[in-house]
């Protein structure tokens, strides 16, 4: 009688030529897994949308059986490229090539492995007609840390996939919300279920249920002047990433352009302008998209990539920051990249707003 081998539930994975090598869970996909074993692959909408996550397997089989993969070729296809975010590891071992630039690995990351936490809301208050501003109190009992740039996800009953939203503050010197407080914007489109329920049903006083933190949208090592550019709520994490940079001792020129659809949507002026007063070094600017231009005003007028040569004739020599949707971080790299930008110094951030 033939003994039954029981099945493993984990899979030993290889990235090719980076001398990575380390276990993962199949029952969830590539890059969830790599999170919770402490290791930070390239991704950032975890939804398949964006494509920062691709991978190439070299050896080794995958799920390849979800249907969230339209940023893929056929050429994609043929080269067994694959989205690491939706696929699951299905044998015992795996290799894979990572095609974005692999994050660095550090000791502070593996501390930061995402955590269900419940925690009371003491912000919840509608600062545009479209944004709503969530903020939840993290008890000091908690061992909770994060780095600038990164996002939580929102836990709602009965609505899946989990929702991320970036947390807009950075943390202090030891990775622990300042003053306990963790604030978000919440784009509420009305075809979202979970930006709906946000809006409609979480009040102050509520205790919610979150789980992370994700996200490896973080400050270049470079020491370069920056161009960070925003489009409506990508203002958070670009504006975590530019506080925390601005607490370091730097010499280089930051400029912030931030694109709303109209004054009435503009978000967190008040705190672009704080960092302004504050600091020689930073400066913003805001371009409204849909409204007519008038004469005296301090706004530009039109979409970024459209107005960007405006602002600067040569952007040779900067890094570039980009957080938005994933048309809006195409349309800026590629306008960025015309006006002599480096595809290795662009770092960006991508999300879907109606998930």
């Amino acid at each position: 009688m033939e003994k039954l081998v029981k099945a493993s539930k984990n899979s030993n994975i290889s990235l090719h030529k980076k001398n990575l090598v380390y276990s993962i869970r199949k029952d969830k996909n590539i890059v969830q897994s790599s999170i919770e074993s402490g290791i930070k692959l390239p991704y950032s909408c975890r939804s398949g949308v964006c494509g920062t996550c691709k991978a190439r397997l070299i050896s080794g089989e995958v799920s390849k059986n979800n249907s969230i993969n339209h940023v893929l070729t056929q050429e994609d296809k043929n080269e067994n490229i694959f989205l690491a975010c939706q696929e699951n590891a299905v044998s015992d071992s795996i290799e894979i090539e990572v095609l974005s630039p692999l994050p660095i690995q550090s000791n502070l990351y593996k501390d930061m492995t995402p955590k269900k936490i419940f925690a009371e809301v003491i912000i919840a208050r509608q600062i545009s007609p479209i944004v709503k501003e969530i903020g939840i109190s993290i008890s000091k009992n908690i061992k909770f840390n994060y780095q600038a740039g990164m996002n939580m996800e929102f836990v709602i009953p009965g609505i899946e996939p989990n929702r991320e939203y970036s947390i807009i503050d950075s943390p202090n010197k030891n990775g622990f919300p300042i003053n306990g407080i963790l604030r978000f914007l919440i784009a509420c489109h009305k075809n979202s279920k979970a930006s709906n329920h946000i809006k409609k049903a979480i009040k102050v006083g509520d205790i919610i249920t979150l789980y992370g933190p994700f996200g490896n949208f973080c400050l270049p090592k470079q020491n370069k002047p920056i161009l960070a550019l925003s489009a409506g709520t990508g203002i958070s994490p670009i504006l975590s990433l530019l506080q925390s940079k601005l607490k370091r001792k730097s010499n280089k020129n930051i400029m912030l352009v931030s694109s709303f659809r109209d004054r009435n949507e503009v978000l967190l002026m008040d705190e672009m302008q704080k960092l302004d007063l504050s600091n020689n070094i930073f400066s913003f600017k805001i371009t409204l998209t849909r409204e007519k231009p008038k004469r005296e005003s301090r706004f530009l007028y039109g979409r970024i990539p459209n107005i960007l040569q405006k602002i600067y004739s040569n952007l040779n020599g900067h890094n570039i920051l980009i957080a938005g949707s994933p048309q809006f971080v195409q349309d800026c790299t590629t306008k960025v990249m015309l006006l002599g930008a480096k595809r290795n110094y662009i770092f960006s951030d991508s999300f879907n707003y109606k998930i």
